[in-house]
């Protein structure tokens, strides 16, 4: 059944609706078909026929069809290792500060010890050379998490990079098929 604009005065929206519920007929998807300057529509899809000679299924669909799936897939991944970039440098800025806390409870406890003459008391010296063992070793665990951080968001990156680049190919080959090149 074709509708063309000669019959749109006798159709009324709300009977076409109850007519659709009633009958369980999908929604007519509308063609845009210029023929006789009229805009044609098939009210039902199933049957999927007009007027016109063309074919309801373009290049387009195919072509959609064949590169959604994968366009989504690839940009959710490109999405979470994006997520797990930022999430590492969450990690490292909290163990930096974390470190950079205890450098400074171990600063802060040799500025205490100052005022005792050096190699006076060796309770004294014993304490003053723990505390600076302490801050060398959390200041080479601070360059460790540095390094670990790096080490971590590179294989990412490296990851993410590969990922963008195979969305980007098949962007490519999806406008290489609808005909744009």
């Amino acid at each position: 059944m074709i509708f063309n604009n000669q019959y749109k005065p006798k159709i009324i929206e709300e009977d076409r609706a109850k007519y659709y519920e009633s009958n369980n007929y999908v929604k007519p998807f509308i063609y845009d078909y210029v023929v006789n300057n009229s805009r044609e529509k098939s009210y039902f899809n199933s049957l999927d026929y007009t007027n016109s000679q063309k074919s309801s299924k373009t290049v387009y669909d195919i072509t959609d069809t064949i590169t959604n799936d994968k366009l989504k897939f690839l940009g959710t991944t490109a999405n979470h290792l994006k997520s797990q970039i930022e999430q590492r440098s969450k990690i490292r800025d909290y163990h930096i500060k974390d470190l950079d806390s205890m450098i400074l409870e171990c600063d802060t406890g040799v500025m205490n010890l100052e005022p005792w003459p050096m190699f006076t008391n060796q309770f004294v010296e014993k304490k003053r050379g723990d505390l600076k063992n302490t801050i060398q070793r959390l200041e080479f665990e601070k360059k460790q998490e540095v390094l670990n951080c790096w080490k971590d968001q590179s294989s990412l990156y490296k990851e993410l990079l590969k990922t963008l680049g195979e969305y980007k190919n098949v962007q490519r080959r999806s406008k290489m098929l609808r005909g744009g090149y």
